[in-house]
């Protein structure tokens, strides 16, 4: 019998996860063992089918609609009218939607309770290209679904009388398309942060000089003109995506353990092709997804700069729990603490020196902290959007870094506190103690949630 070597990627890609595989031995077919026994619960309510998600994005919200009115600048008459437009729109749409969707959720749930069912080969590929066509169907659907959104904004622009309103129309133009492209789910979830969405409802916008609210209207349009294009070119990427590479790898779905040797290894060659198609179809969703990372981040920083203190900080907390949920809410952020410390009475030129010193110290570490684990969480996940796997060995040292970094953050808290204390006089640390002990909760939070953050944040 002749011993091949075939990558272990595609063994686990056809489905050989219940073999002994190396190189120098053969494929030996590991005994089935019978499932362990599940106990009979009486559920407590009805479940809900398993369905794929259609990914179709939702209909004007009312918050939305009022924010597009914002930005047009409407006035009380132009309100009355849209009103009007906003109840017609919510009537015919809902019952559109409903037509349109009904039957895409019926062959949705159909396909899910067929998902579990074991396939090779051509029904695999058959079932692949069943699930395909329904996302395709889906993305007809959504298409029906805009041109209501177009109607809707088409007669919004029918009551803009001043020309200076116009501009802003097709801001809101953008920012709906963005909202409909953007409801399409990718592994790199930083391409479908909208700085305009993580704005909405902050703190202090309304007190804007009308000088900072000229500036901060141009600097969003200028926003909405770059970050859209790239919007939609992530889309289309991710739409690629989806309908195709189901259908390239169904092929390899099966048992490789009746495979002729020689046949294994021509098909784990046809694989390794596959696989390279199916990187580059990744990177091309990767580039402008990176691309509006990039401008989010140097906008935002503009932006930060134009509000109010409270309503930039908020900006600043919006975005790198949406863009980073690996690594914020950071747990051991002792920032709020050492600025209440500032604020306790009869503190010493020297206490206040020291403390001020520690609050700069800790900044500083923390933000470096910070930036490495920002660093090392988005190249891994732009190695697991073009790749499509995450190998154990490349797991391990994103684990290993990531805690690392995340020490460092903690070991700057502790130290900050043990300076905090050996500062303070008994009576001192009184007037935080309260805030000392939601502090250190928050650190015990911190050590028990860190696992489960950096895996699946």
């Amino acid at each position: 019998m002749r011993i091949v070597n075939v990558p272990f990627a595609f063994l686990v890609a056809i489905g050989v996860s219940s073999t002994l595989f190396a190189p120098g031995l053969s494929v030996i077919q590991a005994r089935p063992q019978d499932p362990p026994a599940q106990p009979q619960v009486k559920p407590r309510r009805e479940v809900p089918a398993a369905r794929y998600s259609l990914q179709i994005p939702p209909a004007i919200q009312r918050d939305e609609i009022l924010r597009y009115a914002t930005i047009l600048k409407l006035d009380e008459m132009q309100m009355t009218a849209l009103v009007l437009f906003y109840d017609e729109y919510r009537e015919n749409g809902e019952q559109q939607r409903s037509e349109l969707l009904a039957p895409l959720w019926e062959r949705s749930i159909d396909l899910a309770a067929e998902r579990s069912a074991h396939r090779e080969g051509l029904e695999a590929v058959a079932y692949a290209r069943d699930v395909a066509d329904l996302m395709r169907d889906a993305r007809l659907a959504a298409a029906d679904l805009a041109k209501l959104d177009d109607e809707l904004l088409g007669e919004i622009e029918s009551i803009l009388l001043d020309e200076d309103q116009l501009p802003f129309l097709e801001r809101v133009r953008q920012q709906r398309q963005r909202i409909r492209w953007n409801e399409f789910l990718s592994l790199y979830r930083m391409g479908r942060i909208d700085l305009t969405l993580l704005l909405s409802g902050l703190p202090e916008l309304d007190t804007l000089g009308e000088s900072a609210q000229q500036e901060l209207d141009e600097l969003l349009a200028a926003y909405d003109r770059d970050i859209t294009p790239l919007s939609k070119r992530r889309y289309k990427a991710v739409v690629k995506i989806t309908l195709e590479v189901p259908v390239l790898k169904a092929p390899f779905r099966m048992s490789g353990a009746d495979i002729d040797p020689e046949a294994l290894e021509q098909l784990s060659v046809q694989f390794e092709e596959v696989l390279k198609k199916v990187a580059r179809l990744n990177r091309a969703h990767i580039r402008p997804a990176k691309r509006i990372h990039t401008l989010n981040r140097q906008y935002l920083a503009s932006i930060v700069a134009l509000l109010p203190t409270p309503a930039g900080v908020e900006l600043q907390r919006r975005f790198r729990e949406q863009a980073y949920p690996s690594i914020y809410p950071n747990r051991f952020d002792v920032s709020d603490l050492l600025r209440a410390s500032l604020e306790v009475e009869d503190l010493t030129t020297d206490q206040r020196t020291v403390i001020h010193a520690t609050l700069v110290n800790y900044t500083q570490r923390n933000e470096q902290a910070c930036e490495k684990m920002e660093r090392r969480y988005q190249s891994w996940l732009e190695f697991m959007a073009e790749k499509g796997q995450k190998p154990r060995d490349k797991v391990d040292a994103y684990e290993t870094d990531m805690r690392r970094f995340d020490t460092m953050r903690q070991e700057a808290a502790v130290n900050a506190i043990a300076l905090l204390k050996a500062t303070l006089l008994p009576p001192q640390l009184q007037e935080i103690a309260q805030m000392m002990l939601e502090t250190e909760q928050r650190f015990l939070i911190g050590e028990k949630d860190r696992e489960w953050r950096l895996l699946h944040g």
